[in-house]
């Protein structure tokens, strides 16, 4: 859900089942803290709200505006920045746990997220429902693991180009 806070523009997620899925999230999100805003949304609060019938759980973010990665043709360039940003949680010794192309958003407007310590990159990662505690060995399968993904869809685009060129030629010499 989108909402906001304190004049700025949040992304609230409503995480159904037990609190301790939420919490879970909220410890990745703040074991995490060195690369909210540059790699990551950041958090604004989570906790819980309940009324008479039911009980929900939340986690409320930075609203990051843009494409995820499973919507869009991916280049070489975005592949780049959507590896650097994994290498960077890593960094604070987590791995994703489900890097998905639509767990990763290509960002429209990246002069707004700036923290003022690093700039933000150009892809962020969403959710870390699934995130856990890694060893480097873990990490460096989590990245592989990527990298083949991405791989693929940067021959995909490559191809598809190629073919479009092709074709538009073939239909100018006609």
């Amino acid at each position: 859900y989108r909402g906001s806070h304190c004049s700025s523009s949040i992304a609230v997620k409503v995480l159904p089942g037990p609190e301790a899925r939420m919490l879970h999230e909220a410890v990745m999100f703040e074991m995490a803290k060195a690369v909210q805003g540059v790699v990551m949304p950041t958090v604004v609060c989570f906790g819980k709200l309940a009324s008479t019938h039911q009980r929900f759980n939340f986690l409320a973010t930075s609203l990051v505006e843009g494409t995820t990665l499973s919507s869009i043709e991916i280049t070489p360039s975005i592949a780049a920045a959507a590896a650097a940003a994994v290498q960077q949680l890593h960094g604070c010794g987590l791995v994703h746990g489900d890097l998905t192309l639509s767990n990763m958003i290509l960002v429209q407007q990246q002069a707004e997220l700036s923290t003022g310590l690093q700039q933000p990159s150009p892809v962020m990662l969403l959710d870390l429902g699934r995130a856990m505690l890694a060893t480097a060995e873990e990490c460096q399968k989590e990245l592989e693991r990527l990298n083949a993904k991405l791989a693929k869809c940067v021959a995909v685009t490559a191809a598809t180009t190629a073919q479009a060129g092709v074709a538009g030629a073939a239909g100018m010499q006609q």
